[in-house]
């Protein structure tokens, strides 16, 4: 494959996910999220880099000291540690780009953690 190939994951009331598969099967996960909707509630079994390409985010996770947070403005990046918790609420409607380091698209693992999965549940 010499050419990314794309196609949509899911689409809800929050905004929808695309998958692109890039040559060598690495895989980036575009998504547009609504303003004040809530995504993701897990960790990953190998780091991840996150991208905002429009929009407004405050990202929570769950650090050994407790719950932290920030906020991310356009052209913005943010690591993910494996097996750390993370989820987004986005405060714009915003597009965000996902990359999991290193790892072929179906070369990693997701774990849900709970008390954020509560969180981002669509109502």
């Amino acid at each position: 494959m010499d050419e990314p190939q794309f196609e949509k994951i899911s689409e809800d009331e929050r905004g929808a996910n695309y998958r692109v598969i890039l040559p060598g099967n690495r895989e980036l996960v575009l998504i547009f999220s609504k303003a004040g909707s809530n995504r993701g509630g897990h960790s990953h079994s190998v780091p991840e880099v996150a991208w905002l390409l429009s929009g407004k985010l405050e990202v929570h996770k769950m650090r050994e000291a407790g719950e932290v947070r920030f906020v991310v403005n356009p052209g913005e990046t943010y690591y993910n540690a494996p097996g750390e918790p993370h989820y987004g609420h986005f405060l714009e409607d915003s597009w965000l780009l996902d990359w999991k380091l290193g790892a072929p698209a179906d070369g990693f693992t997701t774990t849900n953690y709970e008390p954020f999965r509560k969180r981002v549940r669509p109502e």
